[in-house]
């Protein structure tokens, strides 16, 4: 007596009291084997405690296995993966819109369906930048346009995160979908795009008239400030074009764009910033440092010599812990600073 002589009851015990991975080595043995238990491996999966299949298959674009797996469920069965992702997102994020199309025609799938992290396929796959997915989704009646996540991100704001222009184009385009929205941390899309240095998408959300060029983040950062930390160049030249900026805007801490550059060091956006109308080079922040202080203490020579030669910085300034900029470049041992100040000090006297 074979294995197929059993009845059939007694051999869907048997698979059941099996792993998964025997269930498909017993599949390959033959393919009698595999046409007679390939239905039961399949109802074995979908009414397990850990079904994979259709995840499986969903993950990798397999049209067949989910059509099998489909099959071999009522519909009530439908699993969740990793970080619980159902079939839909799982196949959204990794892009294979046939097996979007097959899903949505079984009525498996709800658009607006969010894993641990409150985000839907819609939010996936605008990540990733799939462009023809995000055009299928955006197509379904009933799907929401503007998911927020559990971190208050929006599709269009993880679109701009990964720079993705086209994306983004499909989800401005459509009505209802906010394009300044703000996270948790107050941060937007053109927050996003600017921190990862994503120029197109920055002209892109300027150009809708739709955001709001001078926000600020939670810790009052405005996007230029950002820019300047980021030591972005041609961002900053391109805020700094743009109605609506403030070149002297401050963040929480008091600080400036201008403070910013100075602190990193960065030569370049300094003569910028301080060619700017409206730019104070002698700023205070809420501990009564300067940009000449922040220079000297980071030991950056060019900036301390830009500073200086504008002529409208108090080289002998006292910040609220009652340093200069001389004894912060003496504090951190930046002997070329030092010399640079005292040179400056005599120049000063004659």
């Amino acid at each position: 007596m074979t294995l197929l002589d059993l009845p059939e009851e007694i051999l869907y015990i048997i698979s059941a009291y099996i792993s998964a991975i025997d269930r498909v080595a017993l599949l390959s043995a033959s393919r009698k084997y595999r046409q007679y238990f390939e239905p039961i491996h399949y109802r074995q999966d979908a009414y397990g405690k850990r079904p994979a299949a259709l995840i499986w298959a969903s993950e990798n674009g397999n049209v067949q296995t989910i059509k099998k797996a489909i099959a071999a469920s009522d519909g009530v069965h439908i699993p969740r993966g990793v970080d619980g992702r159902w079939p839909l997102s799982v196949a959204a994020k990794a892009g294979h819109e046939p097996v979007l199309e097959l899903l949505f025609a079984s009525e498996r799938a709800d658009p607006n369906e969010r894993d641990d992290y409150g985000q839907t396929s819609l939010s996936l796959s605008s990540f990733m930048g799939h462009t023809g997915v995000v055009k299928l989704l955006l197509s379904v009646s009933g799907i929401n346009p503007d998911p927020i996540d559990n971190y208050g991100r929006s599709a269009l704001s993880l679109a701009a995160e990964a720079g993705h222009v086209g994306v983004m184009e499909l989800l401005l385009n459509i009505e209802g979908v906010d394009a300044d929205s703000r996270d948790v941390d107050g941060q937007s899309p053109l927050w996003f795009a600017i921190g990862k240095g994503h120029k197109e998408v920055v002209n892109l959300l300027i150009g809708t008239e739709r955001v709001d060029v001078g926000m600020t983040d939670n810790d009052g950062n405005t996007p230029l400030i950002l820019a300047a930390w980021k030591g972005n160049l041609d961002m900053v030249k391109l805020l700094l074009a743009t109605k609506g900026v403030n070149p002297s805007s401050w963040n929480n801490k008091g600080q400036t764009a201008l403070t910013t550059a100075s602190i990193n060091g960065n030569e370049a956006l300094v003569e910028l910033l301080l060619a700017t109308e409206g730019v104070d080079p002698d700023s205070k922040d809420n501990s009564g440092s300067t940009p000449l202080l922040f220079a000297a203490s980071g030991g950056h020579e060019t900036v301390v010599k830009v500073l200086l030669q504008t002529g409208r910085v108090d080289s002998n300034h006292i910040n609220d812990e009652g340093n200069t900029a001389m004894a912060e470049a003496l504090w951190n041992h930046h002997l070329g600073v030092v010399e640079l100040l005292n040179d400056w000090d005599n120049v000063c006297r004659l």
